[in-house]
């Protein structure tokens, strides 16, 4: 090491022991300036007059110290209460912006996802909290795949249906046999996706014309229209509403109607 670094070390060391004596050397000198001023008061018989003057000052003291700690807490309430309410309040109503949760975020960050689309940083803050930038009024729930929607028709459970899909699925496995020995390999592959097409529409494939345990009971009824024959084409019509897309609460409701009926006639 040069002589001149350990000049500036030496130096450096030095400057820091003397700037660390320099409060206890005016601490001593204070108490030396009081020694004094007390020394002057007894000899000019004011000492008393004196005391009672710092009396007071330290009296004053405590009262102002008071009003600081009071000032200092009601500050503290008050900023408490516009930062939660005023300084970034939420809209009424309101409980989502860009699919992001408002209520759970800090006062700042919370104003930069509902006014911050002029920064430059906005979409990246928008995206880093699991938002859309594209879908201001996203509520951040996703629809699960295959969920029932509300607004779709929804069929009720019934026993009797159930048989009959059950019987009418049967028939058809029995007439894709036969149908599978007559035809070749290219007619095959039609008759598949004949059946495919039919076992997506259930209620289609229960009142369609085929051979299923149905057939005997209606080749026993008068060709007049009957009781069976009046429901089925009823249910007929709700079923092409359903295709449509047309169909109502009033049609589901009457298709319950209708297979309880079915169910007296024929005496289940």
């Amino acid at each position: 090491m040069s002589k001149e670094a350990d000049f500036i070390n030496e130096s450096l060391l030095a400057h820091r022991q003397s700037l660390g004596e320099i409060p206890q050397r005016f601490q001593a000198l204070q108490r030396e300036c009081d020694r004094q001023i007390d020394l002057l008061c007894e000899t000019a018989g004011i000492m008393g007059e004196v005391q009672g003057i710092k009396d007071q000052l330290k009296t004053a003291q405590k009262q102002m110290q008071s009003q600081a700690d009071q000032l200092q807490g009601q500050i503290g309430a008050l900023s408490l209460v516009y930062q939660k309410f005023h300084e970034a309040p939420i809209p009424e109503g309101v409980t989502h912006m860009y699919g992001i949760a408002l209520e759970p975020l800090d006062n700042t960050t919370r104003l930069m996802v509902m006014h911050g689309q002029e920064g430059p940083n906005w979409e990246e803050t928008i995206r880093q909290l699991g938002g859309d930038p594209e879908h201001p009024e996203w509520d951040g729930t996703y629809e699960e795949e295959g969920e029932d929607n509300e607004d779709s028709p929804q069929y009720e459970e019934d026993p009797f249906i159930d048989d009959l899909i059950v019987a009418v699925s049967g028939a058809h496995e029995e007439d894709d046999e036969e149908d599978d020995e007559e035809d070749d390999e290219e007619d095959d592959e039609e008759d598949d996706e004949e059946d495919d097409e039919e076992e997506d529409d259930i209620v289609h494939a229960l009142f369609a014309p085929k051979t299923s345990p149905l057939d005997d009971i209606l080749e026993d009824l008068p060709t007049s229209p009957s009781p069976i024959a009046k429901i089925a084409d009823e249910i007929s019509e709700i079923e092409q509403k359903l295709e449509e897309g047309t169909a109502s609460d009033e049609d589901l409701t009457r298709v319950n109607e209708l297979t309880t009926q079915l169910h007296e006639v024929l005496g289940e």
